[in-house]
C-alpha cells in the first residue's frame, strides 16, 4: 500500500542475527528521513516451504486435520487461522501441494507455512524497536518449531537459527 515500509530477506534467509541488522539499518534510515510517522502496527512475516512429497505433507505438522472422520485431502486445501495474544495477532496459513519457482528458474514443491506476527499500536516502538522486534521474532520462531514434527525438523537440516524453541 501507499503507507507501507518493508524490509525483505533474500531468497536464502541469513538467520535472525544478520537479518535483524538489516532491519535496524532500514528503520534508522526511515526514522531519519524526516517523515511524520504514526506507526499503526508492525509485522514479521515468514514464508517457509518444507520439501516433501505429495500426500504426506500435513503429516510433518504437530496437528491433525479431519473432516467427517477422515483425513482432509491435501490437494486444494488451505488452512488459515488467527491466534490472538494481547495486542498481537499471528496469522498462520498452511498450504500443502505448493510449487514455487525461484529466481534461477529452479522449482521446489512441498508444504508452505506462513506465519505473520502482527503487533498493533506498539507502545514506544522507536525507543524499544530492537527489543520489540526480537520478542516478536522469538514468538514466531517458537510457533514455527512447535508446529513441526521431529521428522520435519530433520528435513530442514542445519539452519542459521537453531530450533531451541522445541
Amino acid at each position: 500500500g501507499d503507507h507501507v515500509f518493508s524490509v525483505v530477506a533474500p531468497d536464502s534467509y541469513p538467520g535472525w542475527k544478520a537479518f535483524s541488522v538489516e532491519i535496524a539499518r532500514s528503520l534508522v534510515a526511515l526514522r531519519d528521513a524526516g517523515l511524520d510517522i504514526d506507526l499503526e502496527r508492525y509485522s514479521l512475516k515468514y514464508t517457509n516451504l518444507l520439501d516433501a512429497p505429495p500426500s504426506s505433507q500435513l503429516a510433518l505438522l504437530e496437528a491433525s486435520f479431519t473432516l467427517m472422520g477422515a483425513p482432509i485431502p491435501e490437494t486444494g486445501t488451505v488452512i488459515r487461522t488467527e491466534l490472538q495474544r494481547d495486542d498481537e495477532v499471528t496469522i498462520l496459513q498452511i498450504r500443502p501441494g505448493v510449487t514455487v519457482t525461484g529466481p534461477s528458474g529452479q522449482t521446489r514443491s512441498g508444504l508452505m507455512l506462513e506465519i505473520d506476527a502482527i503487533v498493533n499500536r506498539p507502545s514506544g516502538f522507536w525507543e524499544r524497536r530492537q527489543e520489540l522486534l526480537a520478542a516478536t521474532h522469538k514468538r514466531a520462531k517458537e510457533l514455527f518449531f512447535q508446529l513441526l514434527t521431529d521428522e520435519a525438523i530433520q528435513r530442514l537440516g542445519p539452519v542459521g537459527d537453531t530450533p531451541d524453541a522445541r
